[in-house]
Order: C-alpha cells, then structure tokens, then sequence
C-alpha cells in the first residue's frame, strides 16, 4: 500500500518526460523603408525589389533577443502607404499630377511572396501563380502581403516555417518577397531621378523568443552588443541613413533607392 506524503500527493514521474520548454514569448516588430521608382523602361517608371528580413535589422531586437536562446519568424505582413510629392509654385499643374490621389491612378504593384529566395524576377513576375497585383490607396495602407516567411538556403534545403534559430545567429535571412512598381507613362510627370515618386514600405514582422538565458555572462555579452546599420540586400540598391540627434537611425527616415 502507496503511503502518501504529508506534503502533497505522491508523484510519479514515469508518467510524463518533458524535454522541451515550450514557453514563448511573440513581439511584433516594424520595419519602415522608403522605396523609389527612379528607374524607366521606355515611358513608364519602375522598382523592382525584392524583400529579405532578418532580426538584426528590427528595432530593439537585439535588446529583446538577448534574453533569449532561440526565435523564430512566425508571420510577416506588408503593407504600403504613399509618401509626400514635391510641391513647386512654378508648375503647379505638375505639381498636382504628382499627388498620391492621381500618380496612384496609374501605378500598379505586381507582389509575389517567395519563399525560395532568389533575384527579383523583374516582368516575368507576371508569370507566377501566385502574383497579385493591385493599386495604392491614396492616403490608407494598402496590404501586398501576408505570409509566413521561411530561411534561406542557398543549398536548395527548403525548412519549415515552423524552424528555431539561435539568436546568436541574428542576420540569418527570412525570404521573401518580389514586388515590381509601374507607373504607366509615369515619366511624363516624374521627370527627373532626383524627384523620383516614392512609398513607405512597411513590414510588421511577428517573431517568437523561447528558452530564457540564465547564463549571466552570456547575457551581459549580447547586451553589450550594438545593433548594425540597416544595408541593402540588393547591391545595386543604396540605403541613405538618416541619423537622429541620439546617433541611432530613424528607420522612418531610412530611404532605399
């Protein structure tokens, strides 16, 4: 006959095994970009770009992350709002053409998320099964995407979304996501690269820590760690910094042409 402990009831630790610590912690993160179409083919204006994500690029993820063994991107959303055009006294007439409430009238987003990572397809996006392709909301985010992202390998390796990253690897890429802006006839009133029409780009991305570290030493490492300058991916792309008076960038600020 089991005798019962005056402190509780008897335990019996054959019955569950636990060797994972499933306890998460989801932060949502934003991520702004000013995007150009300051390139042209023929008499339309275009972007084509594609979108990586990594957590290293996150505000506040590396303060977040140091606290944590393992994150994973669960979910990433994109959406697009329009940005100011340039106003002049000398051509108003152009001037008004270049408001949101008529450039957007002939300009259409091609979006395609993929997952496998590579170039960005340029016209031949129109060929994906899963393209989209819509119009920007003059003055209301327009959503392009809404997927769960996956790592990129250039081994062909195609993991889960459901994969853990050690947070000592903060730069390893999400993929992704194609996107080709044109503007019909757009360089009869962008006429010049300098004044190019532009949008916000912006990415709220879901991300999930698990595994708190109690190493002290480890944890006073990564604290100590300063968070790298956003780049841009595409190497033939350039990512102006603006840096405010506390010398960190304003990532609404962050232009990439």
């Amino acid at each position: 006959m089991a005798t019962r402990s005056r402190k509780g009831q008897p335990q019996n630790r054959r019955d569950k095994v636990t060797t994972q610590n499933e306890r998460a912690l989801t932060r949502k993160f934003v991520l702004n970009e000013i995007v150009s179409l300051n390139t042209s083919q023929g008499s339309n204006t275009i972007l084509e770009r594609t979108i990586q994500w990594d957590g290293a690029e996150l505000q506040g993820f590396s303060a977040i992350s140091s606290n944590w063994d393992q994150y994973r991107i669960k979910r990433i959303q994109v959406f697009l709002t329009s940005c100011s055009a340039p106003v002049t006294q000398l051509q108003i007439p152009l001037s008004i053409a270049r408001q949101p409430l008529y450039a957007n009238a002939s300009t259409t987003v091609y979006s395609a998320v993929d997952v496998t990572g590579g170039p960005n397809p340029g016209v031949d996006i129109q060929a994906y099964q899963n393209v989209e392709f819509r119009q920007v909301h003059p003055w209301n985010a327009t959503k392009v995407a809404d997927f769960e992202p996956r790592i990129d390998q250039s081994s062909g390796l195609l993991y889960t979304p459901s994969t853990w990253v050690s947070t000592s690897n903060p730069t390893q890429i999400w993929n992704a996501l194609h996107l080709r802006i044109v503007n019909s006839r757009g360089t009869n009133v962008w006429t010049s690269p300098t004044t190019p029409q532009e949008y916000n780009v912006r990415s709220v991305v879901h991300v999930e820590f698990r595994h708190p570290i109690y190493d002290q030493q480890t944890l006073f490492a990564r604290s100590q760690v300063i968070a790298r300058p956003l780049v841009a991916r595409d190497e033939t792309a350039v990512r102006d910094l603006v840096t405010t008076s506390s010398g960190v960038p304003d990532a609404e600020s962050v232009s990439l042409n």
